[in-house]
Order: structure tokens, then C-alpha cells, then sequence
């Protein structure tokens, strides 16, 4: 029974594009201030935490892998700046299986 209520509440479970999902976020935030800024921090403008426009990433050469002993590894920065490409890829993915399901 358990596993048959998380697959209905699934079944209606939507993907809102992510400037709908900041001016929601920004909507609460101006509605209910006090208690933004208590969990969240931030004054007035404290909704922005939740949402990056761009992403400052150094060239190439300032991020080299890293040897250690006989093995090789990628700089974090690498890491980190290849795993926020991977999880946009995936979302795009769920977004565009989410709109060929509706289109049938």
C-alpha cells in the first residue's frame, strides 16, 4: 500500500519552469517576510539565495587535474562544474518525458 500512494502522488506531479518557480519563491517572500527571513536569512531580497543566473568558472589552465602518486584526478572545480552540467541535462530529460506524456 505504501508504494502505491507514492506512485498516485506522482501520477500528478508537475515540472513548473524555473522563473515561475523564482516568482513563486519571491511572491512568499513578499507576503510573509518575518518568517522567510527567521528560516532563511537574507532580508529583503533573501528569495535570490535559492536561484543562480550564472556561474563564474575560471579557464582551463587555472583548473589542472590533480596527480596524485600514479593516479590522476580532475580538480573540484571540475567536479562540481560537471555535475551541476549532468543534473541540467537530467532535468531537461524529465522536462521533455513530462511533455511528450501529456502530449499523448
Amino acid at each position: 500500500p505504501a508504494g502505491m500512494e507514492e506512485n498516485n502522488s506522482q501520477a500528478g506531479a508537475q515540472y513548473m519552469h524555473a522563473l515561475e518557480v523564482e516568482k513563486q519563491a519571491e511572491l512568499t517572500w513578499l507576503s510573509e517576510p518575518y518568517i522567510c527571513d527567521c528560516l532563511f536569512g537574507g532580508g529583503k531580497d533573501g528569495w535570490k539565495i535559492f536561484f543562480v543566473r550564472s556561474i563564474c568558472v575560471p579557464p582551463s589552465r587555472f583548473r589542472p587535474p590533480m596527480v596524485l602518486g600514479a593516479m590522476t584526478v580532475e580538480h573540484a572545480q571540475n567536479f562540481y562544474l560537471n555535475k551541476m552540467l549532468t543534473l541540467n541535462d537530467r532535468i531537461r530529460e524529465l522536462v521533455t518525458q513530462s511533455d511528450d506524456d501529456k502530449a499523448q
